[in-house]
């Protein structure tokens, strides 16, 4: 595997994610789409996007999906924030 530039940031922003969400990596890069994955994922792939310096498709690579998944990640996350306003 390609060595990711900020990797330390991006374990930390999955570790963080995974402890506030009681979820492990391993279940955020599964298929499932359940509710209680499919958050902390979303959350894990936009953040680790918008504090890195990576591509979209490197961050997608690590939780094993495709750059258009985190960018549908990302919409969902902004439309979400906007509904807290």
């Amino acid at each position: 595997m390609k060595l990711l530039k900020n990797e330390s940031r991006i374990e930390c922003i999955i570790q963080v994610v995974c402890e506030k969400y009681g979820v492990t990596f391993d279940e955020l890069q599964s298929s499932s789409r359940l509710g209680k994955l499919a958050t902390p994922r979303t959350i894990a792939l936009t953040f680790c996007y918008a504090f890195t310096n990576n591509t979209k498709t490197a961050i997608a690579s690590i939780f094993n999906r495709d750059h258009a998944t985190l960018i549908y990640s990302m919409k969902k996350f902004i439309g979400c924030y906007r509904d807290w306003e």
